[in-house]
C-alpha cells in the first residue's frame, strides 16, 4: 500500500512552512555532518543505497540524492525482493524502480526465496532474509563498483536490536547493537547514515516534502520478536519510564562499542597464541591458555572466533556458557552450537568445527586385475588408488598415505568403510591385535579427525587404516612376487 500520511500529531511540532523548511534543512544537515565527520564519506564516492520501499529507505534515498548534488556522490539504488508477501513484494520492487527512475538513477534488483532458504537451513525467517539480503548487497556493490553500501537503519532500529540481543543473551558485542559502520567484505563497508535519527523524524520529513512510500503489513504482526519490541515494549517504556529511551540506548551502545573495541584489540593480540589446527573446517583452542583467562574474556573470545569465522550472529550466552564448561568436562563431550557447528572437548583443547553430514559409510571396490591398471575410488572427496606394480616401483614412504601390500594376500573384492567401535587389527611390526580406537589415541589423532578415518578391509579383516598403518599380515616379504600399491589422497 502506498502511503503519504498527513495531519498526524507528533511530539516534534512544525507549526508553519518556515518551521517546516528549517526542520528539513536541519535534518539534512545532520545527515551530512554524520556522513562527512563520522562515516568519512568523500566527494565523488560511489554509494549503493538499499531501498525497501518503506519510509526509512525512501527518505534515505531522497536525502542521499540531495547530498549527491553537493558532494558529487554517485548514488545507485538497489532493492531485494524477499518474496514473502506474494504480489505485494513484487509491487514493492516496481515502486522502488519507479522512484529510482524518476530520480534519473540506475536501478538494480534481486530476489530470493526466503522461506525455502530458512526451511532448508533451519533458520528463522528474519535470519534467512538477512543472509540473502546481504549476499545480494555484496553482488550489487560489485556490479556498480561501489565500496560503500548505505542502509536505512534508524535510532529506533538500534533500540530494538539492543533489546533483541539483550533477551537473547548475546553478551557485550550484541549489546553494541547496530554499528554506524561495519565491513561487509574486505573491500566493501556498510554505513548507516540515519542511525542518529528517529523514525518519527523521518516520517515528518517525508510528509513535509511529499514523499510516498509503501507500508509492509508484516511489521504489524506480533509473531516476530522484533515487532513485539517495536509495537509493545518500547512504547510502554516511553510512556511509563523514559520518553527518550532510544537516545539513552544509543549513548549506552556507543560506550559499549568503545569497550568492545578495546577488548577486541586484546583478543586479536592473543588469538594466534591460543588457537591452532586452523582449517576451513574448524580450529582448536589451547585449554591451558583458555583456562588462565577471565570468564568474561573466555566468552568474548568464543563469540569473536565463531561469529567471525563462520559468519554467525552473536551466540546466545547459554551456548557460550556450555562451550566454556567443556574445559571441566570429560574428553569426548560435545556441545551442539547449532545445526552446522559443534564444540568438542579433546585431550588438551576445545575443538570448534563444522558438523560433517550425510557421510558415506561404505563402498565396495575391486583390486585391479592386470599389471599397470589403476583402480580409483572416491568416498566423500577422499580418493583411494590401487594398482599392481613391479618390485622396482616399491618405494616405502613415512607419511602412510602410500603403502605396498602383498598382492596375492589381498582378496579381489574389498570394502572401504569408516572405522567403528570394536574394530581391531595387527599394526605393522606388531604381533598381537590392537583396537583401532587405541591405535588412533596412541597416534594422537584428534577426536575431530577420527570421524574422517577410513579402513580398507576384506569385510572381516582390516588391511589398512588408510593413511596411517597397514596390517602386518598383508605386508610384503621376501616371498612376495606381486605388489599392490595403495594410496590415499585426502579431501582438503
Amino acid at each position: 500500500m502506498i502511503m503519504k500520511k498527513k495531519n498526524r500529531k507528533f511530539d516534534i511540532e512544525t507549526p508553519d512552512k518556515v518551521e517546516d523548511s528549517r526542520f528539513i534543512d536541519i535534518l539534512i544537515k545532520r545527515v551530512e555532518n554524520f556522513l562527512l565527520n563520522e562515516l568519512y564519506i568523500e566527494d565523488g564516492d560511489r554509494i549503493l543505497v538499499a531501498v525497501s520501499g518503506g519510509v526509512d529507505s525512501i527518505t534515505l534515498l531522497d536525502i542521499m540524492v540531495r547530498l549527491s548534488r553537493i558532494h558529487n556522490l554517485k548514488i545507485f539504488p538497489v532493492h531485494f525482493n524477499h518474496k514473502l508477501r506474494g504480489k505485494q513484494s513484487d509491487e514493492d520492487e516496481k515502486f522502488v524502480k519507479k522512484i529510482s527512475t524518476s530520480c534519473g538513477l540506475q536501478f538494480f534488483s534481486g530476489y530470493g526465496d526466503v522461506k525455502q532458504y530458512a526451511r532448508k537451513n533451519s533458520l528463522s525467517i528474519e535470519h534467512a532474509a538477512r543472509i540473502l539480503r546481504y549476499n545480494f548487497l555484496e553482488r550489487a556493490a560489485h556490479h556498480f563498483n561501489c565500496s560503500i553500501v548505505a542502509t536505512a537503519h534508524t535510532l529506533d532500529d538500534l533500540a530494538e536490536t539492543f533489546f533483541l540481543n539483550l533477551f537473547r543473551g548475546t553478551g557485550l558485542t550484541g549489546l553494541c547493537s547496530i554499528p554506524k559502520k561495519r565491513p561487509l567484505t574486505r573491500k566493501i563497508s556498510i554505513i548507516r547514515p540515519l542511525l542518529n535519527l528517529s523514525k518519527e523524524e523521518l516520517i515528518i520529513y517525508a510528509e513535509h516534502i511529499g514523499l510516498k512510500w509503501r507500508e509492509d503489513e508484516t511489521n504489524l504482526l506480533m509473531n516476530f520478536t522484533r515487532n513485539k519490541i517495536r509495537r509493545k515494549l518500547l512504547p510502554f517504556i516511553k510512556d511509563e519510564f523514559e520518553p527518550s529511551i532510544a537516545e539513552k540506548i544509543n549513548r549506552t551502545a556507543k560506550l559499549l562499542t568503545g569497550a568492545d573495541r578495546f577488548i577486541r584489540e586484546y583478543i586479536i593480540s592473543i588469538l594466534d597464541k591460543i588457537t591452532f589446527n586452523k582449517t576451513s573446517e574448524g580450529f582448536s583452542i589451547k585449554l591451558n591458555m583458555f583456562n588462565s583467562l577471565d570468564e568474561f574474556i573466555q566468552g568474548e573470545i568464543l563469540q569473536d572466533l565463531i561469529t567471525t569465522k563462520y559468519q554467525q550472529t552473536p551466540l546466545p550466552m547459554n551456548i557460550v556458557d556450555r562451550i566454556k564448561a567443556l574445559a571441566d568436562s570429560n574428553i569426548g563431550t560435545i556441545v551442539d552450537i547449532n545445526k552446522y557447528l559443534f564444540a568438542l572437548r579433546d585431550r588438551n583443547s576445545i575443538i570448534i568445527g563444522k558438523r560433517k553430514k550425510n557421510l558415506v559409510k561404505r563402498i565396495e571396490i575391486e583390486k585391479p586385475a592386470v599389471m599397470g591398471a589403476l583402480a580409483e575410488y572416491e568416498i566423500d572427496g577422499n580418493k583411494i588408488f590401487l594398482s599392481e606394480v613391479n618390485k622396482r616401483s616399491v618405494r616405502l614412504v613415512e607419511s602412510g598415505t602410500v603403502e605396498f601390500l602383498d598382492f596375492d594376500l589381498v582378496a579381489s573384492r574389498l570394502l572401504i568403510r569408516r572405522w567403528q567401535k570394536g574394530d581391531s587389527f595387527t599394526p605393522l611390526g606388531m604381533k598381537g591385535k590392537m583396537k583401532v580406537s587405541d591405535f588412533l589415541i596412541n597416534n594422537k589423532i584428534s577426536l575431530n579427525e577420527k570421524q574422517d578415518v577410513l579402513l580398507l578391509t576384506t569385510g572381516n579383516d582390516i588391511i589398512w587404516v588408510c593413511g596411517l598403518r597397514i596390517d602386518d599380515r598383508f605386508k610384503i616379504t621376501g616371498n612376495t612376487t606381486r605388489y599392490l600399491r595403495v594410496e590415499l589422497v585426502k579431501h582438503i
